[in-house]
């Protein structure tokens, strides 16, 4: 019975593999068409993607928060402080070592740091500014 099979799937192979040509003249009418995914063929640089994005660095997020607590916005700067934090941690995130511990230390700071900012409490812009200027440095390296 095996024999059977197997010589019929080997008829089948083989006369699957005609040699001749089977030219089909399509008529443009007839023709099924697809939509297809164009690609383009010009690198995106990093300026372009951010902004398309309309992403900020936490560079950017830092001064915007400190410009916030200037003018009193204490909620606003609570905002970019956070999104500063996260955008930070990201870039922060192939840190080993005593490198990382620091960096997490300093992470930590900022957040109990913009606890208190966004709880309304008195905070102190040197202090804030020394620890954004210690985080930076540290994912720089």
């Amino acid at each position: 019975m095996k024999h059977i099979i197997i010589c019929g799937m080997l008829g089948l192979a083989l006369a699957s593999c005609n040699d001749t040509t089977n030219e089909v003249e399509y008529d443009a009418a007839e023709q099924d068409y697809t939509p297809t995914t164009e690609v383009n063929s010009q690198p995106m640089e990093m300026e372009d993607s951010t902004a398309l994005t309309g992403d900020m660095t936490y560079s950017e997020h830092f001064d915007a928060a400190l410009a916030s607590l200037d003018a009193d916005h204490a909620s606003e700067a609570a905002d970019h402080m956070q999104m500063g934090i996260s955008a930070l941690m990201s870039e922060g995130v192939n840190m080993e070592g005593t490198a990382h511990q620091e960096f997490k230390t300093v992470v930590e700071q900022l957040e109990d740091a913009n606890s208190r900012l966004r709880a309304g409490e008195a905070t102190d812009r040197e202090q804030l500014q020394t620890l954004i200027t210690q985080a930076e440095e540290m994912v720089q390296r």
